[in-house]
Formats: structure tokens, sequence, C-alpha cells
């Protein structure tokens, strides 16, 4: 298959050109990304910031939403909102990854992945297999925390295994929310020892490989730190930690 190469994109738009024209395609799987290909798409779509260089007081940092400071940032669920033609191509990236690892007496019924940066994500890698898809959705209980619960139409065979995507791995947390909420009303579903994802963010110290049995599939892996306030480098030197996405900090964070 001779390729052409999403690298040469130059703005978002050229970005999401290409990845219309890609998967309207006839072709099986319509653009394999590599590693290098993935991060630019990410750079491109204004989604991905990596702090730079040695902590510097005129350089400010991120404050993400567990409320630790980090030398990086990446929202893949406003790129999966927003713009379906770069998500589906990551769909399909990820089914393929799947397809070549499933194996033969591994039996799939269904795809899920968390509400609700990864709902639309799922969707299309289920169609993309011929899967049912799983929504999940957020209940608040009366302690305000958040979990993930199943929707109320469950795929009507919970023996056979299922598939769970998601587009970002930062702790693990949420992918494994997402499988608390399942088991608590289906406690047998079983999942696929694999669980693809678009980026494994993970900090490289305490490095996120797997989500109960499943090892995870990642397009791209970036290593990105959090710190608690009292051990931040970055604060340590007079760094400034603002909300990415807040104002015009996404401008003073790409910058500098």
């Amino acid at each position: 298959m001779i390729r052409e190469r999403v690298i040469e994109c130059q703005t978002a738009e050229e970005v999401v050109d290409f990845a219309d024209k890609k998967t309207d395609s006839s072709e099986y799987p319509p653009c394999l990304l590599d590693q290098k290909e993935v991060e630019h798409i990410l750079f491109m779509m204004g989604v991905l910031w990596q702090y730079k260089g040695e902590p510097a007081k005129e350089k400010p940092h991120a404050l993400i939403t567990s409320g630790k400071h980090s030398d990086g940032y990446i929202d893949l669920g406003m790129l999966c909102k927003n713009f379906p033609e770069v998500r589906l191509m990551f769909a399909y990236n990820l089914a393929w990854a799947a397809r070549v690892r499933i194996k033969i007496n591994w039996k799939y019924a269904w795809v899920v992945g968390a509400d609700t940066s990864s709902t639309a994500l799922a969707r299309d890698v289920a169609n993309i297999l011929g899967a049912k898809h799983i929504k999940m959705v957020k209940i608040t209980h009366n302690s305000g925390e958040k979990k993930q619960w199943c929707e109320i139409a469950p795929p009507e065979d919970y023996s056979q295994l299922g598939l769970q995507i998601e587009d970002v791995i930062n702790t693990g947390l949420s992918a494994r929310q997402v499988r608390e909420g399942i088991r608590n009303v289906f406690p047998n579903a079983g999942f696929l020892p694999i669980m693809p994802v678009i980026v494994n963010r993970s900090d490289p110290n305490s490095p996120v490989k797997a989500i109960g049995d499943s090892i995870i599939i990642s397009l791209l892996r970036l290593e990105m730190r959090n710190y608690g306030l009292e051990e931040c480098p970055y604060c340590r030197v007079g760094s400034e930690a603002i909300v990415p996405k807040e104002g015009d900090n996404w401008k003073r964070l790409t910058e500098v």
C-alpha cells in the first residue's frame, strides 16, 4: 500500500482534509499511522503541549484536572468531539491494532469506552469491527463523586468478551471505572486481554501498562510527569501553573 504521509500537513485544516480523504477510501485500513505521525497530528490540531527545556520562571507550566502540576497536556476529548474525520482515522487504527492481535478463540460482541471523551470513538471502532457499542453514562452520587455506569440496553450476551478502548490513559482511573460500572451490573462481564488507546501519557515514574488483565496498546506513548505542589520543579523556580484551556493560557503555553 502506497501511503500519503500526514506528517506533511502543516495546519489543522490540512490534517482534517487528509483524514477525510483517507477514511473515504475503499482501502482497509485507510491509513496506518506511526507514533511520529500521531504526535504530529495532535500538535497540528492544537491539543498537545509539552514543556520545552529546563524549568524557567518566564515559562508557565500546566495545572491539570487532578489538581497536580504537569510538564504536558493533551485534550483528545475536544478533538474526538469536534473533528469526526480525524477521530475516525484514529478509530481505524485502534480497530486495526485490535484486529491483528485478536486470536480466533477470542470472541467479542461489544466495544466500550469512557464517557464522554471516548464515547464517539468507541462507537466508531464498534462500527468498523461490526460489534455492538456500549455507551457509558456518568452518574453523580450523593457524595458528588462521578462513577461510570452502563446504559439501559446492554448486549444480550455478556458471556462473550468486550473490547475496551480509550482516547488517553493518564492514571487509568477512568478506564477502571468503566469496568467497575459494567461489573456492578454484570459481574461476569469479561474483557479482551488487550486495550487499544490513542495515547498513553501515564507518568514514566509510575507507568500504566495494563487495566486489569488487558495490556494497553497505544498508538503513541508520551512521557509526561505530574507533580504535587510541594515537589513541583517548575514552581520551585517561580514558573506559574495555569489551566491550559482557560482564557489565553494556551497561547501563553505554546508561544514561549
